[in-house]
């Protein structure tokens, strides 16, 4: 008599949605470059949604050949759709701010997706978790257009937010910063021992105050406060990367988007390497 294995039949399930996905980011290239008469459903569109969906899952479970694999494809993916929808001069982009706007969202997926990446590989201590997303990124921005680029991101960013209205896909993105609140709420807390001599000395009694145990600053900052994440994907790949490239740290990507982070991220360096000194 045959047995009914359940766990081979999610497995191979499990491995062909894989395999499908693999399919779909390759076949997403491919259609973004074929003209698409409007009567046609936007199987571009649809395939790069699901590809990014399937990254960021991918990256919450630490699954670095599903990364490795999707990332490069999902990366020239929304560089295609940007490119396919943006007004031709953002010199009189503010004709068409809507269009801009619309055009941007991919941007706006991706770059909110890489910061993740970075996140992610500090939260699970597996820093080659974020290496796809910045060979990617690297062999994007070190040509000879690289500047220009920078400051072609810069500018989408900050005309697509500038607005009072909801951006476009941020839905999607509303999703994910849950799901990174989720998992940062399951970070330990440790209570810091409270220093009497000042209690004595102030007269205020003080509080035990407690803060996130983990080896990275930049989770440490973002897991302080379980109830509310403060930045997103965005921030975090402004702060991680796009800053720290030549010529990229005076780029201004708009009145949303400050320097909050990155100063949070050098005091929580400098306040754990106080706590240590004073451990010894």
């Amino acid at each position: 008599m045959s047995k009914f294995d359940i766990n081979q039949l999610i497995e191979k399930k499990n491995h062909r949605k894989k395999e499908l996905l693999k399919l779909m980011s390759e076949e997403n290239i491919l259609f973004s470059l074929i003209p698409r008469p409007q009567s046609y459903p936007d199987f571009a569109g649809r395939f790069l949604n699901n590809v990014g969906e399937a990254l960021f899952v991918a990256m919450c479970e630490n699954d670095f050949e599903m990364v490795e694999t999707l990332f490069k494809r999902y990366f020239y993916g929304c560089l295609l759709e940007y490119e396919k929808l943006r007004p031709e001069d953002f010199e009189k982009a503010w004709q068409s701010l809507n269009n801009l706007k619309i055009a941007a969202a991919s941007l706006l997926d991706m770059m909110d997706i890489s910061g993740y990446a970075f996140l992610l590989s500090e939260y699970h201590d597996e820093h080659i978790l974020k290496k796809p997303i910045e060979q990617a990124w690297d062999t994007y921005l070190n040509d000879e257009s690289g500047i220009q680029r920078l400051q072609s991101f810069a500018t989408a960013v900050s005309l697509s937010e500038s607005g009072i209205e909801i951006e476009h896909r941020s839905t999607l993105r509303s999703k994910w910063k849950q799901i990174i609140q989720k998992l940062l709420s399951d970070v330990k807390h440790e209570e810091v021992p409270i220093d009497y001599s000042l209690t004595a000395i102030s007269g205020i009694l003080a509080e035990p105050e407690t803060f996130p145990k983990h080896n990275s600053p930049l989770v440490r900052v973002l897991a302080r406060h379980p109830d509310y994440l403060f930045y997103d994907g965005i921030d975090i790949f402004i702060a991680k990367y796009l800053h720290l490239r030549e010529h990229g740290e005076n780029l201004d990507f708009g009145w949303k988007r400050n320097r909050d982070l990155e100063k949070q991220i050098k005091r929580e360096e400098n306040d754990m390497s106080w706590m240590k000194n004073r451990e010894k």
